[in-house]
C-alpha cells in the first residue's frame, strides 16, 4: 500500500550505519509452548534511535512530539512460534523488541497493514523505516511484537489469508505469549508485566481491533489488554465492498482480488474467478498472489476501473445474488462488530482517505456505543483533510504517546 511505501522509501535511506548486526541463534533454554526458536537480527543503542527520529522528523513533523526521554537500547529478535491453521499446525514468524534493561514491562502489539510481498515481511525487512520506528518504542520501557502474519516470514509457503479473523487472532496472541516465554530465557534482562497495548493501520487496524475483542473474550492468564488504537481499517467488509463496488474508480484495487483469491487458495471460497472478475483479469489473478509482487506492481496488473475489472453481475446483484452467497459469507465472518468493551479503544481515520473511506471508522464507532460500551472508552478521532498516507504517522505518533500515558507510574 503506498501510505506504508512511501513512509518506507523516505525512512530507510536514513537507517544506514545506526544499528548493530547479529546473526547469533540461540535455542531457548527450557521447553516452552510457544517459543520455538529466536535470533537476534539487530540491536539499537538510544543515540542510534534519536538520531533516526531526529532525521525522519524533517519530513514528518509530527514526529517531533515524541517524548525525548529514551532510556534503553533494544535488542530485536527473530521469533518462531506455532499457530493452527485449516487443522494444520504453522511455524509463524514475528519479530520481538526487548529494552535492555531489568524490569518487567508492557508489551505493545504493532499489526501492520496490507502487505503481499515475501521480502517486506517485519522479520525480512529489518531496514524498513516505518517497522524501525515502531521498534523504537521499546527504547521507552516496553516489549514490542510484531507479527509476520501467517504467509509471510517462516509461514510464506501458504498465501496470506488475507482478513481472516481467526489465523490473525492466533498469529497475534500466540506471538505475544511466545515473546513472554524468551523473556524467561537466562540471557535476557527484561521482564513482561502481562499488560499489552494493541496498535495497527489499515489492515492492521482491523486485525488490532479483532484482536482485542479475543484478547477481552479469551485474556491468557496473567495478561490483559489495557488499550487498544485502531487506525484507517475496514471493520465491516459487506458495507465496505459495498461502497468500493459503487465508485467509479478505485486506487487500491488489488484488495479486491486479494480477499477473495487467498480465501480461494486456502479452502474458505470455492467459487471461480469468473464469477468475479472480468477477462483478463480473471486470468492473470492466480500468478499475482505468490509472495513475489508488490501492491502497486499487481494493482499494474489490474485497473482501477470497477467496472472494467468485476463482473456486471457481481457489481449490480452483490448484496442480492444468490452465487455471491459465499463470498457474503465469508466476509461477515471475517467482519468485526460492536460489543461492550471495558477496555479503552480508539478509532483514527483521515477525512480525505480513498483507500478505506472513513465511514468504517465512523460506523464501528456508533456499532460500540449502541452495543453499550461507554463514551468513556469509544473515541473517534476524525483526521481532518488527511489522507491514508498522510495519517499513518501522525496516528502512530498519537497512538505511542498515549500509551506512555496509560503506563505511566
Amino acid at each position: 500500500m503506498k501510505a506504508w511505501k512511501n513512509c518506507i522509501l523516505f525512512l530507510t535511506l536514513i537507517l544506514a550505519g545506526l544499528f548493530y548486526f547479529s546473526a547469533c541463534s540461540k535455542q531457548e533454554d527450557v521447553e516452552h509452548e510457544y517459543l520455538i526458536r529466536y535470533s537476534l537480527l539487530k540491536q539499537m543503542t538510544v543515540p542510534g534511535i534519536q538520531s533516526f527520529i531526529q532525521n525522519a522528523s524533517q519530513v514528518y513533523s509530527a514526529l517531533d512530539s515524541l517524548p525525548a526521554d529514551l532510556r534503553y537500547d533494544v535488542s530485536v529478535y527473530l521469533v518462531n512460534y506455532p499457530v493452527n491453521f485449516q487443522g494444520k499446525t504453522l511455524t509463524a514468524s514475528g519479530v520481538v523488541c526487548l529494552p535492555e534493561a531489568k524490569g518487567n514491562f508492557g508489551i505493545i502489539s504493532f499489526q501492520n497493514g496490507t502487505n503481499t510481498l515475501h521480502d517486506a515481511a517485519p522479520s525480512r525487512d529489518i531496514f524498513n523505516g516505518l517497522y524501525t520506528l515502531i521498534e523504537s518504542a521499546a527504547s521507552y520501557g516496553f516489549i514490542v511484537v510484531i507479527a509476520d502474519y501467517l504467509g509471510f516470514g517462516s509461514s510464506e509457503q501458504i498465501v496470506h489469508p488475507y482478513y481472516h479473523r481467526e489465523s490473525n487472532d492466533l498469529a497475534v496472541k500466540n506471538l505475544i505469549l511466545a515473546a513472554r516465554e524468551l523473556t524467561n530465557e537466562s540471557n535476557i534482562q527484561a521482564g513482561c508485566n502481562g499488560n499489552i497495548f494493541l496498535m495497527g493501520y489499515s489492515q492492521g487496524g482491523w486485525a488490532t481491533l479483532s484482536a482485542g475483542k479475543y484478547f477481552e473474550e479469551t485474556a491468557p492468564s496473567g495478561m490483559s489488554s489495557k488499550a487498544v488504537s485502531c487506525g484507517a481499517g475496514a471493520y465491516q467488509m459487506i458495507p465496505f465492498s459495498e461502497h468500493v463496488l459503487s465508485l467509479v474508480t478505485y486506487p487500491t484495487p488489488y484488495y479486491l482480488p486479494y480477499f477473495i483469491e487467498s480465501h480461494r487458495q486456502n479452502g474458505m471460497l470455492t467459487d471461480p474467478l469468473s464469477l468475479f472478475f472480468r477477462e483478463p483479469y480473471a486470468s492473470r489473478i492466480p500468478g499475482l498472489f505468490n509472495g513475489r509482487f508488490s501492491g502497486d506492481e499487481i494493482n499494474q496488473q489490474l485497473t482501477d476501473t470497477v467496472a472494467r475489472l468485476v463482473t456486471e453481475n457481481l457489481k449490480n446483484h452483490f448484496t442480492d445474488g444468490a452465487e455471491f452467497a459465499g463470498l457474503r459469507n465469508e466476509l461477515d465472518k471475517n467482519s468485526i462488530y460492536g460489543w461492550r468493551t471495558e477496555i479503552p479503544v480508539r478509532f483514527y481515520h483521515g477525512t480525505s482517505d480513498d483507500n478505506v473511506y472513513y465511514g468504517q471508522s465512523v460506523l464501528m464507532h456508533e456499532d460500540m456505543l449502541r452495543q453499550g460500551s461507554s463514551e468513556e472508552n469509544i473515541s473517534l478521532y476524525l483526521l481532518d483533510g488527511l489522507n491514508h498516507q498522510t495519517a499513518l504517522v501522525p496516528w502512530g505518533v498519537t497512538t505511542i504517546k498515549w500509551f506512555l500515558s496509560l503506563s505511566a507510574p
